[in-house]
């Protein structure tokens, strides 16, 4: 941990913003790096998706991932249980992310200048001492390992998760054009997934 005794009041506030987001930066890519293990996706395609959803969306697919996965009840629970605990670290970073904040004389911490402006409009200060700003650092680090374990247990899945999201099947574009021939609608005809009406009125009796 940093010897934050050194520094003055102002260089402390900073020190502890800037150590915040540097460990939710390595959070949010473990999250990142999840969601492409979870559909399959290389390194660009998963680095395109994640900049396009947002954060707590993210973890709705996730959960979405580990409930299709081939986990038993227990690692399950385990691994929405690790999914809910981001959320109040999710919290805690729209604090930091959004609000005014500053040194305030004679405390060491961060003081944020937050407000609430919906149904009821209130300003107020939410102060976190050095020693609460480390604890919300460790909580972090512990986090993204956990999400980097699940990372690892969905990679392990793979081949029963691929089945499940069916990614193994051309479809769309992909499948009709590597069909040797007919459209695809016929070829959807043919596999008896979409019935045919003996009455339609294309039909001719000969």
């Amino acid at each position: 941990m940093d010897d934050y005794s050194r520094l003055d009041d102002e260089t402390v506030c900073f020190a502890l913003i800037g150590r915040f987001m540097f460990h939710w930066s390595v959070l949010e890519h473990a999250v990142d790096q999840a969601l492409g293990n979870a559909l399959n996706l290389d390194y660009m395609q998963m680095t395109v998706l994640s900049d396009h959803i947002k954060f707590m969306d993210k973890l709705k697919i996730l959960t979405g991932a580990i409930t299709l996965a081939t986990f038993d009840a227990s690692q399950r629970k385990s691994y929405h249980s690790t999914i809910d605990s981001l959320m109040p670290l999710y919290r805690d970073r729209n604090i930091v992310a959004h609000h005014q904040f500053g040194p305030l004389s004679g405390k060491r911490g961060v003081t944020f200048f937050t407000k609430q402006t919906k149904k009821t409009v209130t300003l107020t200060e939410e102060f976190w001492a050095v020693e609460e700003c480390v604890a919300r650092f460790v909580k972090l680090g512990e986090a993204a390992h956990a999400i980097h374990e699940l990372s690892k247990s969905l990679e392990t899945e793979k081949l029963n998760l691929n089945r499940l999201f069916m990614l193994s099947t051309p479809y769309g574009a992909k499948r009709e054009l590597n069909e040797e021939s007919g459209s695809w609608l016929s070829k959807l005809r043919g596999s008896g997934l979409l019935d045919q009406d003996d009455g339609h009125p294309n039909d001719t009796e000969g």
